[in-house]
């Protein structure tokens, strides 16, 4: 099942295994969302998988694990620590998730994609940054 909290524009895509595939646009970012609803599949960890490919053009698939429920944010930043997209920033419950990042309007240079996660009392519980590079 999806979390609790607003999902706008998302669209139901499919049904398989428990998992609900969803398509959303952020954006300028065509994205796929991907969530395992299956509590016996919950993650014990919070994760922030490498991209792959990595390098790429112009799509990538980010990976990561949410733990506890809370609210999560994925963002990308430029090597200036400036903040380009906002990818995700809302309640998230704990799950599998599988982002399909669009990056066609990004120039080609290395960024930095964090994953944060806080719990429903503000208690910081995740944060991990990774590099990824886009050649076009």
């Amino acid at each position: 099942t999806l979390g609790s909290g607003s999902w706008q524009g998302l669209t139901e895509l499919g049904l398989s295994d428990g998992a609900i595939m969803i398509r959303c646009d952020v954006d300028t970012v065509n994205a796929t969302v991907a969530i395992d609803g299956s509590s016996a599949s919950l993650p014990k960890t919070f994760a922030l998988k490498q991209n792959y490919p990595n390098p790429f053009n112009p799509t990538t698939t980010i990976i990561f694990d949410i733990a506890q429920s809370g609210k999560a944010s994925l963002k990308i930043y430029d090597l200036t620590g400036k903040e380009v997209l906002s990818l995700i920033d809302k309640n998230m419950d704990a799950g599998h998730y599988q982002f399909g990042l669009n990056a066609s309007n990004l120039s080609s240079g290395m960024y930095i994609y964090r994953l944060t996660s806080f719990s429903n009392k503000g208690k910081l519980l995740f944060n991990q940054s990774r590099k990824l590079v886009l050649m076009k």
